[in-house]
């Protein structure tokens, strides 16, 4: 084995992990869910470990070949973490940090009492949380009912990729709704100053996630909901200490691996039950393997991409149920469909992409330098607007749930697993606020009517009382009398 790759590999972990202490010991809580904390570990875990295991061992991970651990995809590896930890500085230092500074810390007194909560309908934006999270839940009841769970054996790894009916878009659906949902649920809870689990929502929310993993062997749908769920709770008063995050994310990481075992009987037969580590290697380890192939394929099947798979991207972003319905056919050069058809896995079947795998298939070396750079200073600037009361606030929760399953996944899968649910996002906080002013106007030509005695404009404490709530609010100058003339008098 070249010591030297095994010597660049030990350092990225060691600095990974220095980032990461530096990032727990902050003062805010949130600090571990900063941009070179969990999200830059997770990346050298899941493209440096696997490879520092093999140099160091001279074992396979899993049924992967032993080349795999070879100077391309070390290379690549590493050009990815340093093209985003340079991102991240970068986005860093041109961030609005008087913004950051300035606002009031999320979920604070005085975070309640600031523009933004005020500017929307606040009990909107729960209910319409709500509503998506129980469709969410419906949708993945009928979906089960009609294909049946992990254990039945109806249900497999990479089963029905090339079938699109009706019936997985019930399941499309149902994963797609669940991060906006969480968040948008989270969001409205926090403002209005209520706890999740003391609603049936928590349960519903809880019952989701336990049926996404255990019954049907998908965890990228439960990922995001949990990330962003973290993220609420350390942004709260009463965040986890990080010896309880320590558990609870190795419990979820057992979990995991766990019910993997279920998801392809490949898995089982590679004698990944007989070393808990390797197993935990092979099931995380997908981005480098695809990037070994590549490496070894892209000569003969002429070179590079030049973007053509990202291009690809466009037809696929209208939902498949509908496209085809009205005659629009993906030309089907997404990198992961591609890269199955260069490799010869049937159209039913595969195995996971890559972001950094994808960037070195158009552009080589500098793609995946200006991709993973890009990526650093998207999630340096929704760190910068975390404190945001408003849709800007929940872009980082959005992106952390969403970088998981985005890095072990192509440019589509970023798309429909990441941008999509900040678009939803944005769209439920554009009616909201079109909502709150349509409240105001209204309440506004009741002054006038009334001859001015009082504005009746809503505040947030009109909203806590419409969901139960006994705390008593802060009323905002609005409900004063002098408000109510200058309301009427605007009318």
């Amino acid at each position: 084995m070249d010591e030297r790759g095994l010597l660049l590999c030990a350092v990225a972990l060691v600095i990974a992990a220095v980032f990461l202490l530096f990032s727990i010991r902050s003062k805010d809580a949130r600090g571990v869910f900063k941009p070179t904390g969990f999200p830059l570990a997770y990346m050298t875990v899941v493209l440096v470990l696997p490879l520092f295991y093999m140099g160091l061992t001279g074992e396979r991970v899993g049924s992967m070949p032993l080349e795999v651990y070879s100077w391309p995809v070390i290379v690549v590896s590493l050009l990815h973490l340093g093209g985003y930890v340079s991102g991240v500085g970068v986005g860093s230092f041109f961030s609005d940090s008087d913004q950051v500074k300035t606002s009031p810390r999320f979920g604070s007194k005085r975070w309640f009492g600031a523009k933004g909560p005020k500017r929307y309908n606040n009990l909107a934006i729960l209910w319409a949380g709500r509503a998506m999270l129980w469709t969410s839940a419906t949708l993945l009841v009928l979906y089960i009912a009609r294909t049946g769970t992990v254990f039945t054996s109806t249900y497999g790894e990479g089963q029905g990729m090339g079938f699109y009916t009706i019936v997985n878009s019930l399941f499309v659906t149902a994963e797609a709704l669940l991060a906006p949902a969480t968040a948008c649920l989270f969001y409205g809870l926090t403002v209005l100053r209520k706890r999740l689990f003391s609603s049936p929502d928590g349960i519903v929310l809880l019952v989701t996630l336990l049926a996404h993993v255990l019954l049907m062997g998908n965890r990228g749908a439960a990922i995001p909901a949990i990330l962003i769920w973290l993220w609420f709770t350390q942004s709260s008063s009463k965040p986890f200490p990080v010896r309880r995050l320590v558990v609870l994310g190795a419990g979820i990481i057992l979990a995991f691996l766990w019910i993997a075992n279920f998801r392809g009987q490949a898995e089982v037969d590679a004698g990944l039950g007989e070393d808990p580590f390797n197993q935990f290697l092979f099931n995380i380890s997908s981005p480098i393997y695809v990037t070994y192939v590549l490496s070894n394929i892209l000569d003969g099947i002429g070179g590079f991409y030049y973007g053509a798979t990202y291009v690809a991207v466009i037809p696929e972003l209208i939902p498949g149920i509908i496209g085809r319905s009205l005659g629009i056919v993906p030309t089907g050069r997404t990198a992961a469909l591609e890269f199955r058809e260069q490799v010869g896995f049937s159209e039913n079947h595969g195995v996971g992409f890559a972001f950094p795998s994808e960037a070195y298939m158009n552009f080589g070396l500098a793609g995946v330098l200006v991709a993973s750079f890009i990526v650093g200073i998207v999630f340096a600037s929704g760190y910068a607007a975390r404190n945001v009361a408003g849709p800007a606030g929940l872009v980082y929760p959005l992106i952390l749930g969403g970088m998981p399953y985005a890095l072990r996944s192509d440019f589509l899968g970023l798309v429909k697993g990441v941008i999509y649910s900040i678009i939803i996002v944005y769209l439920i906080f554009w009616v909201a606020q079109r909502s709150r002013r349509d409240m105001i106007d209204e309440k506004a030509d009741m002054a006038f009517e009334d001859g001015g005695q009082g504005s009746g404009l809503p505040t947030d404490a009109d909203d806590e009382r419409l969901v139960g709530t006994e705390e008593n609010s802060e009323h905002s100058a609005l409900n004063s009398p002098s408000a109510g003339r200058a309301a009427a008098e605007r009318a």
